[in-house]
Formats: C-alpha cells, sequence, structure tokens
C-alpha cells in the first residue's frame, strides 16, 4: 500500500509541476489538429447533436469522456489536463499491480517508477488526445484479465471484458488482442460460464454502438469508419508508412479545396482526413456512397495499390518496423521533441534518461528473462505482438506507439531487477543478454538509414504553423515570425497555408501590406483557397486596388458560391467604382 502510494504522489507531482509549465507556455489555451476535432465532438455532444456525429468515423468514448469533463469544470482546459493526469496515474497504478501480478515487487515498482516519470506519457496528458484514456482502460483490462486466469472467478473476467471494450471504444486497436484472451482463457482451462460472460459484458458495450452505426449508416460497422481511410494512410502508393498521408485525387487543388476547406483561420481545425476521405471515392458516381461505404471503398482501394506495387510494399513494411523500435518519436499533429525541448525543461531533463531508445534496449533482454523466470507473463508478449502488428498495418508515430509503452516498462524493469540481483543467471544468458542489448541499439538508430520523408517534413512544418498562431494569440509576433519561417524552410505542400500566416502576421503585426500582398499572392498561385483569396481582395481593397480586388472576388465565387463575405465586399467594391 505504502509503494502505491508513493507513486501515486511521484506521478501527480511530477505532472502538476508539467501543468504548471504547461500552464505558462504558449501552448496552454492552443488547440491543432486532433484536439479541436475532438472538442467539437464533446461540444455537438453536449448540445444533443449526437446524431450529426453517426455513423461515428473515430471510437465514440474519448469524445463522450470530454464532454463529461468539460460539463462537470466548465470546460476549461486546466480542468481538463488535470482530470488527464488523474487517468495517466491511475495507469501507472494499473501497471504496478500487474507487475505484482506477473513478477515481482522490484519488478513492479521499476515499472511503476518509469511509467510515472516517463515524460511522452505525461506530454500527451496536456493535449486532448485520446491516448492516456485508451492506456488505462487496456492496462485496466490486462490488470483483470491476469486475475481471471489466476484467480477463476467471475468478477475478474466480467471486468476485464468491461474494460477491454471501453478500451475499443476508446480506439479499436486492442480488438487485436481480443482472439488471445479467449485463447488464454480455454489453454489456463477457465469455466465455460466465465467465458460466456466475458462473450456477453463484451458484446453488450460494444453492440450499442455497432447498432446505432448500422441504423443511421445503413451498412455494417463495428465501432467506426476511420479504418479504412486511415489503412490507405498508411500504405498507398505515395505513404511512407510513418505518418498519415492525405490521399491524392483527380481533382485539381482548386476544385479539391472548393469541396473541402483545408485551410481555415486557425489552421487545420477541422477532420480533413475525414473531408477527403468522403470527397475522393463518390468523384463521378451517380450514387452518393455511404461513409460506411466509404470506409469499405478504401480498405479495397488500398488493397489494390499493395498487390500494384508488392515490392514497394515490403520496402515500405520494413521502414516502420525500423520506426517502430527506432529512438525517433515521428511527430503528427504535434513534434514532442521540439516540443519537450523548446517549453518544458522537465519534460526534457527527464526524456534524456527515460525515453523509447532506453525502454527498446532495456526491453529486449527483458523479454528473454520473463520467458525463464516469469513464464506466466508471457500473454503480455502477445499484447505486444498484437498491438505492434496493428501499428505496421496502419502506420507508425508517436501517438501510435504510446500504446506499447506501459508493458514495455515491465519487461524492461525485468532486466533492470536482473542487472541489481543477477536473479537466475544461466550460463547462456551471460552471453545472450549483451548481444542482445548490442541488437537493440543498433535497431534503435536504422531508421537513421531512410531520409526524411516529406509527410514527416509536413507534419513538423504544421506544428510549427501551429506555434506561429499560438504566439499570434500572445500577440508575440517576432516568435510567431520565427516560426512560421521555420515551416516554409522545410518546403511542404502546405505552403499556401503557411504563406497565409505569415500575411497575417505581415499585414496585422508588422505592418506590412504590400509584403502581405505578396505573400498571399504566392499562397493563391499555389492554391486558390477561398480564404487566401477574400483575404488577398480584402488587402487589395484596403490599398484602393479595386480591379485586382474584383478579380480575386471573381475566382472566389467560383469556388465558393455561397460566400456572403465575398458578395458584400464585390457589392461594395462595385457602388464605388460607380460612384
Amino acid at each position: 500500500m505504502r509503494k502505491v502510494l508513493f507513486l501515486i504522489l511521484l506521478s501527480l507531482s511530477l505532472r502538476f509541476i508539467h501543468l504548471i509549465e504547461l500552464d505558462y507556455s504558449v501552448l496552454a489555451n492552443h488547440l491543432t489538429g486532433d484536439e479541436i476535432t475532438h472538442k467539437q465532438w464533446a461540444s455537438d455532444v453536449l448540445h444533443g447533436r449526437i446524431k450529426e456525429l453517426v455513423p461515428f468515423f473515430r471510437a465514440p468514448l474519448y469524445g463522450f469522456f470530454l464532454a463529461w469533463i468539460i460539463n462537470i469544470s466548465n470546460g476549461t482546459l486546466y480542468a481538463i489536463r488535470f482530470f488527464q493526469q488523474v487517468i495517466g496515474t491511475a495507469t501507472v497504478v494499473m501497471s504496478f499491480l500487474i507487475g505484482l501480478e506477473l513478477f515481482s515487487p522490484l519488478v513492479a515498482l521499476t515499472a511503476g517508477l518509469i511509467l510515472a516519470s516517463y515524460p511522452l506519457l505525461m506530454y500527451f496528458e496536456g493535449f486532448l488526445f485520446l491516448e492516456n484514456l485508451y492506456l488505462f482502460f487496456v492496462m485496466a483490462g490486462i490488470l483483470f484479465f491476469v486475475r481471471a486466469i489466476k484467480y477463476k472467478q467471475f468478477k475478474w473476467t466480467g471486468g476485464s471484458a468491461l474494460f477491454l471494450s471501453a478500451a475499443a471504444l476508446t480506439r479499436p486497436n486492442i480488438l487485436f488482442f481480443i482472439p488471445f484472451v479467449f485463447l488464454a482463457f480455454i489453454k489456463e482451462s477457465l469455466p465455460k460460464k466465465q467465458i460466456l460472460g466475458f462473450s456477453f459484458f463484451l458484446l453488450l458495450m460494444i453492440c450499442p454502438v455497432t447498432l446505432v452505426n448500422d441504423w443511421y449508416g445503413k451498412g455494417f460497422c463495428l465501432i467506426s469508419t476511420q479504418g479504412g481511410i486511415n489503412f490507405y494512410a498508411g500504405n498507398s502508393l505515395a505513404s511512407d508508412g510513418i505518418i498519415p498521408c492525405v490521399p491524392n485525387s483527380s481533382l485539381s487543388d482548386q476544385e479539391l479545396t472548393a469541396r473541402c476547406s483545408f485551410l481555415k483561420k486557425t489552421a487545420w481545425n477541422v477532420d480533413n482526413l475525414w473531408q477527403v476521405s468522403q470527397i475522393i471515392p463518390n468523384i463521378g458516381n451517380d450514387k452518393q456512397l455511404s461513409e460506411i461505404e466509404v470506409s469499405g471503398w478504401w480498405y479495397k482501394k488500398t488493397l489494390e495499390e499493395i498487390r500494384s506495387d508488392i515490392p514497394l510494399f515490403l520496402k515500405r513494411l520494413a521502414r516502420k518496423f525500423l520506426f517502430l523500435v527506432g529512438s525517433y518519436e515521428p511527430p503528427n499533429n504535434t513534434d514532442p521533441g521540439y516540443a519537450m525541448g523548446r517549453f518544458f525543461p522537465l519534460l526534457r531533463g527527464l526524456s534524456r534518461v527515460i525515453n523509447f531508445c532506453i525502454l527498446w534496449v532495456f526491453f529486449l533482454p527483458g523479454c528473454f528473462l520473463a520467458w525463464k523466470l516469469y513464464p506466466r507473463s508471457r500473454w503480455l508478449l502477445l499484447y505486444l505482438i498484437s498491438m505492434s502488428a496493428v501499428i505496421l498495418a496502419f502506420f507508425v508515430n508517436a501517438r501510435f506507439r504510446v500504446q506499447l509503452i506501459p508493458v514495455m516498462a515491465l519487461f524492461s524493469a525485468v532486466f533492470i531487477e536482473w542487472l541489481m540481483k543477477k536473479k537466475g543467471l544461466f550460463s547462456i544468458s551471460a552471453l545472450l543478454i549483451p548481444v542482445m542489448v548490442v541488437t537493440a541499439v543498433v535497431f534503435s538508430q536504422l531508421f537513421r538509414l531512410y531520409p526524411e520523408t516529406s509527410q514527416i517534413r509536413s507534419s513538423k512544418a504544421l506544428f510549427h504553423n501551429s506555434l506561429s498562431l499560438a504566439y499570434l494569440d500572445h500577440q508575440q509576433s517576432d516568435k510567431a515570425l520565427d516560426e512560421i519561417n521555420a515551416a516554409l524552410r522545410l518546403h511542404t505542400g502546405e505552403e499556401f497555408i503557411f504563406l497565409h500566416t505569415l500575411s497575417v502576421i505581415q499585414s496585422r503585426y508588422l505592418n506590412k501590406p504590400d509584403e502581405a500582398i505578396r505573400s498571399l499572392e504566392k499562397s493563391v498561385e499555389l492554391c486558390e483557397h477561398p480564404v487566401s483569396l477574400f483575404d488577398l481582395a480584402s488587402l487589395y481593397y484596403q490599398r484602393g486596388l479595386n480591379d485586382p480586388c474584383l478579380n480575386a472576388l471573381n475566382r472566389l465565387l467560383l469556388l465558393a458560391p455561397d460566400h456572403s463575405r465575398a458578395r458584400e465586399l464585390k457589392e461594395k467594391v462595385v457602388r464605388e467604382d460607380r460612384g
């Protein structure tokens, strides 16, 4: 009990310090990417707009969880982050208890210390991401699963089903582990009634979501429709397998942006992957495909592209594996390495001694030792194998890989225990373990063989753009300019977005309207987006350039005929010209 209290105190203390440094950073009140999507989903739930969310594109539970927190805390980001840190601490406790069940008190405590101070976990708890809730449900489900095998009591079997199904309703990946759970129950001779009870509670949680999806989506969808486009995003011919790749289409940039608002004032504040996923399959179709049919369309298209170039698929799979075990944390919506180094001294310091590279190097020999010393822990390896397979099937990035960390920490702690006690030292271990450590170190760096892909550069650049907008919210135009210039130096396909942000800095903060006009003209040359065209027309009008203003407005209204502000400005310019 004292060890649990110690871990809770340590975990909450470190997280509270991080909460303070986050609250004083430029990211304190700025949301980006998936954060905005999740908060919008929570808002829809709070306002009773649930029908608009079905069939669910993403697994729904995190959105409802976020709505509940917002409802009881008046929606402050500080309160949301605090709740998520409490959940993160609960995950630490679950992992400690699993360690006691499967390993030893020393292994349990060591793993708890690793997870209590693991910087990447704390980092993601500061964002409106679903990872921390998902990890809690997974580790709680595994704890109940382990106790169900050990004690063969219904309360543990039923509890495991409830937590694992909650994890599936947060992120469906865990469903790939469920067959191994049944296998374990059968192999460990659990009573048939308990196995049936596990199945009942699993279906009890998941079936209502399935029925709602099927009723409103007019087709079968177990939990969410995101799987199809995600599968394509990680396996298309253009994908690097690391960062989700927004698919291309036969539409021009202008036609596509007319249908799908890529660029917003706050940049990337809508789920663009969802928008594109719905548009492309319906190009040229007389009959509009449903969202569930669209998901199946993307699965089919992905398999076609894989079959069209199998050597490329195998090369991509090899790259995914090297990034899966690599020391690099691939960015997605956020760049953990850059953000921790720039804004969070606590996390920066912790990451020098506790990071994925160290975890991986300790994990590999830890698995070997656990296989010999703690045979009951072998079921955990099946969790890691199933989740690693899911990651390789889709894409590898820091947020997707974080689901491996708690279980990896347990096996890493076995190696640390062996180093401290030399417990169960075998002659073969003395030879194999150093080889495993060297192998792990080498494999952790092999990702460097691959040049930085355009998708990774795009993800970095988008985060720089988000930071630029965050600095503008704090009236720090000089730092905003530094960030947007960093984004432009990466030369990505989203340059038209960054030029728009640059124009905002130049026109509103630096009082350089002519430079802002040139930036917007370059942005429009790259992509005629309604937001860029309207801002360009507004600057032309402010400078008294009515003819270029009308030209920009006419181009805008061809793309977005219902743009009311553009119509109002055009009428105003026409009246002035007549007068």
